[in-house]
């Protein structure tokens, strides 16, 4: 099978100033002056091979290029990948998952890695917009009171949590970095609820914890025996309900979906690295600050 494919250019274009207009809507003149010249192209370009006869998957490659043009430069960035069956098992033969070791009695310092899925419900950005411009993954890196959340969509988001009262939001293109209030939600919890041993994921029998909300639902799955966390540390940390989640479990979520009116997020593990991270990747860039409109 052979595909070829590319996003409109306006489109393209178009939701960029979307999403930088709502981070920063004082400089909504600025954006559409800086937009005139600038010309975006992305296509991809997939092969698939399959056995016609049992549908197993021989090979594929994938391969996206973007291109951004402005009056002063040029730049072109190519990603691509190739899969190849190596072998096929047989399901008589899958072992059993073997649960990693358990047990920290220190508080977790380090950095988890997400796979990242997103819907847009109101319709603005599609599942392919979304993984080009949001992205795919997440790094979440931990140390004490701070973390740090970075996409790896083009936009780069990047979200700073600093221990205090606010969230700061910084994405690629704007000269602003936006905040919000973190000690209060929007939206009331109706009830929740605690599933022990409810899956493995990645060797680790996770608990899930429910939560039913004015605007939808959480759930994450955890275990407070691989990463452990102080509550202390999120008790200001009311937006997302995560004061609450760290409270009534002392970790940080593996895997979970947030599903509320107008956005869906699925976070699923993909790898945790227990590493001493620098204080220096908790630094603020040195941009204005400006309060959001949007939480």
């Amino acid at each position: 099978l052979y595909d070829s494919s590319s996003i409109d250019e306006e489109v393209g274009k178009e939701a960029i100033k979307d999403i930088l207009k709502k981070v920063s809507p004082k400089s909504k003149k600025d954006i559409e002056e800086g937009f005139q010249d600038l010309a975006f192209n992305i296509s991809d370009y997939k092969i698939q091979e399959f056995d016609t006869q049992y549908g197993f998957l021989h090979f594929a490659s994938v391969e996206r290029t973007v291109i951004a043009n402005d009056p002063t430069s040029k730049t072109k960035r190519v990603d691509s990948k190739e899969f190849k069956l190596l072998d096929i098992v047989l399901p008589d033969s899958i072992e059993e998952e073997v649960s990693m070791p358990l047990g920290t009695d220190s508080e977790f310092e380090g950095k988890i890695i997400y796979s990242l899925k997103m819907q847009d419900k109101k319709g603005e950005m599609n599942e392919e917009q979304l993984e080009l411009f949001m992205g795919t993954e997440q790094i979440y890196s931990v140390k004490d009171n701070m973390y740090k959340s970075q996409m790896n969509g083009l936009l780069n988001m990047q979200q700073y949590y600093l221990g205090s009262d606010s969230l700061y939001l910084q994405l690629a293109g704007v000269e602003n970095l936006s905040w919000i209030d973190v000690t209060y939600s929007d939206e009331n919890i109706l009830d929740y609820k605690i599933e022990e041993d409810a899956k493995t994921i990645n060797g680790i029998v996770c608990d899930l914890m429910t939560i039913s909300t004015t605007d939808g639902t959480i759930t994450y799955y955890y275990n407070s025996d691989i990463i452990r966390i102080n509550p202390e540390n999120y008790k200001l940390h009311k937006y997302g309900f995560w004061d609450f989640f760290t409270e009534k479990t002392s970790t940080l979520p593996l895997s979970g979906i947030t599903d509320m009116s107008d956005m869906s997020i699925e976070i699923g593990l993909k790898e945790i690295k227990r590493v001493d991270v620098d204080e220096s990747e908790f630094v603020l860039p040195s941009l204005p600050r400006v309060e959001s409109p949007d939480r």
